[in-house]
């Protein structure tokens, strides 16, 4: 069987699946995030039979087995959200401790965006091309030379914050209409995490971040759908119709600009190459495991000695040297778990996942702000998972502690209102 006739099946079932989970669960978390694997797996469809991608370093034969390997897992993942369609309502009771949180996070946010707005005001006066934005706006390791990044405490607050930041994005949603104290601290946080949000696509010129942040608005207001009058969810229509038309336009000037005629073949590749290269690329020619030397390299560094590199290049060129295989294409987030692990072991972080997912949605009476959070958490994941593994490194590790610090401060804390 050729890879276009094996894509064809493969797209396909994860459209029965899709209709499956609306069957079980309507339109769920569960079902949002799938149908973003779905536009993938049909992408990818689609990327195999464009004529320049005979020429890419994507070029490979498709294997049904991968394609299998792939869907069992991320259907394990993803079917516990299915029982998550609305966050319900909780009254806080630990209002000292939502009062500091809110405050801590509002000032660096702050911070770090008023840092960088001679940055954003170069960028939207700059007569530089979209993509020579984007190219300048990081250094050969990888990381933002903006202004944040010339500043050590600075670019440090900011790697730190860069995982609470998508948790931010989504609490920032669901006090801001679903809590009824603290109005104008929860005002200020909902304007600054998203000036901070917008910040962080400006100065990048960042298709990806546009996508997930979007993702995360919507979800979170998707879930406290419910909760919302029909004039405001008139209001909020008509907000998001113009941020989605600009958004749209912003993502394919960037697309056009980088990639010129050939943009349309970048758009399926954008969405299409990550199973391509799974099922392809990684999953027969992978040939060594950085055993958690790249994804964990802080985990690694800090319990088992030297990780073995100091910046995103050096992690590149480990990965390659050890895998055998491109490391700076996308493959899932499943992908990086196999070229780390091998293809046994992430089966048994999946398996755990699926538990965890289990218990986090059966606490249908004890719900707080940590498991709300754990939520946003999901979406964040799963929505960057399409690509590639999403929390790796320091942004993993900081989202992790914003976590816990979540489930200490409003773990037992809390009487759900409805």
């Amino acid at each position: 069987m050729d890879s276009v006739s094996i894509l064809l099946i493969n797209a396909l079932a994860y459209t029965f699946i899709l209709l499956h989970f609306y069957r079980n669960g309507k339109l769920s978390l569960g079902f949002i995030l799938w149908l973003a694997y779905t536009i993938s797996a049909w992408s990818s469809y689609l990327f195999v039979q464009q004529p320049l991608y005979f020429a890419s370093i994507h070029n490979c034969e498709i294997e049904i087995f991968p394609c299998i390997y792939l869907l069992v897992l991320l259907y394990l993942c993803m079917r516990p959200l299915v029982h998550i369609n609305k966050i319900p309502r909780i009254e806080i009771t630990n209002e000292k401790g939502l009062r500091y949180l809110l405050f801590v996070c509002v000032f660096i946010q702050a911070l770090l965006f008023v840092v960088d707005i001679p940055q954003i005001i170069r960028v939207l006066t700059s007569p530089m091309e979209l993509a020579d934005i984007r190219t300048a706006a990081y250094g050969r390791d990888g990381e933002s030379v903006s202004n944040i990044a010339s500043n050590p405490f600075l670019n440090r607050l900011s790697l730190f914050y860069s995982g609470v930041k998508p948790i931010a994005i989504g609490l920032s949603m669901y006090l801001l209409f679903m809590y009824n104290r603290q109005r104008t601290l929860i005002k200020i946080f909902a304007i600054t995490t998203f000036l901070f949000s917008l910040r962080t696509i400006i100065i990048t010129a960042g298709r990806g971040e546009t996508v997930i942040t979007l993702s995360i608005y919507f979800c979170v207001l998707f879930l406290i759908r419910d909760a919302l009058s029909l004039k405001l969810k008139r209001m909020l229509t008509l907000y998001a119709i113009p941020i989605i038309v600009i958004s749209a336009t912003f993502f394919w000037a960037v697309t056009i600009s980088r990639f010129g005629d050939s943009a349309t073949f970048f758009m399926y590749k954008y969405m299409g190459e990550p199973m391509n290269n799974f099922c392809g690329i990684l999953f027969d020619g992978i040939k060594g495991y950085t055993e958690g030397k790249a994804q964990f390299s802080y985990v690694y560094r800090y319990l088992l000695g030297d990780s073995g590199f100091e910046n995103t290049v050096e992690r590149y060129e480990l990965m390659e040297n050890t895998n055998q295989i491109p490391a700076f294409i996308f493959y899932t987030f499943i992908g990086p778990l196999v070229m780390e692990f091998g293809k046994t072991i992430p089966i048994f972080i999946v398996f755990f996942l699926n538990r965890f997912a289990y218990r986090i949605v059966s606490k249908k009476r004890n719900v707080h702000l940590g498991i709300i959070a754990t939520y946003i958490a999901a979406i964040y994941f799963y929505i960057y998972g399409v690509f590639s593994f999403p929390i790796g490194n320091f942004t993993g590790l900081s989202m992790i502690v914003f976590l816990i610090i979540l489930y200490r401060l409003f773990g037992k804390r809390l009487n759900v209102v409805s």
